[in-house]
């Protein structure tokens, strides 16, 4: 929402800090996110830079004070109902939490994990180009022997050219559709169906008949 905001005001860049990171680095694995969610702590992230990914608050702030330097709070950092709050409460009462949790440490693992999401892109992209096939009412990957990983990447491509306004699928749905297409079998899913096999056809669902 902020950046698309800064987009519309002619703003290039959304500049954050401090906790935000820290909490999000620790929090993303919980919730079964992939390479690509996991790097999105990193320090740059399309209009969004982190300029101090490995600093805490209790010493960034004093600073930003000293030297006059304007500032903005989110207003979430309160609000108890939001996770990140919690998580941020919890460490402040784990003993040498600091000492436990380095935010550098998590800084380069974000960018480590970024430099393996440019790569998986970089090999999605070359063996779409190879093996995978578009047409206006289709699309056909001729390969289905290739990384669980990669395949979840090109099968989202799949979707995307069929049916573009479709809600990504995500977690649990795409990982059971790998299975099922791997069996061999018929799915339905982002309204499109899907066939699995040898090679891995999608075709768009037809219209759901109104009763």
């Amino acid at each position: 929402m902020v950046a698309a905001w800064c987009t519309a005001q002619g703003i290039p860049h959304e500049i954050l800090t401090l906790a935000g990171p820290i909490t999000g680095n620790l929090q993303r694995p919980t919730r079964g996110s992939g390479v690509g969610g996991l790097a999105e702590g990193r320090a740059r992230r399309g209009l969004v830079l982190r300029p101090l990914p490995g600093e805490r608050r209790a010493g960034a702030r004093p600073a930003f004070l000293a030297g006059d330097v304007p500032f903005v709070a989110g207003p979430s950092n309160g609000d108890e109902g939001v996770d990140r709050v919690r998580l941020r409460q919890m460490l402040r009462y784990l003993p040498r939490s600091e000492d436990l949790i380095d935010p550098v440490g998590l800084a380069r693992s974000a960018e480590a994990l970024a430099e393996a999401e440019t790569a998986l892109v970089w090999m999605t992209d070359s063996l779409a180009t190879e093996f995978l096939d578009f047409t206006d009412e289709a699309a056909t990957l001729r390969r289905a022997d290739l990384p669980r990983e990669i395949l979840r990447r090109l099968l989202l491509r799949m979707i995307a050219h069929l049916n573009p306004e479709a809600e990504k699928p995500r977690g649990p749905s795409i990982d059971q559709a790998l299975v099922q297409l791997f069996d061999g079998k018929r799915i339905t899913l982002a309204d499109c169906v899907l066939t699995g096999g040898e090679c891995w056809t999608a075709r768009r669902a037809p219209p759901r008949k109104s009763r």
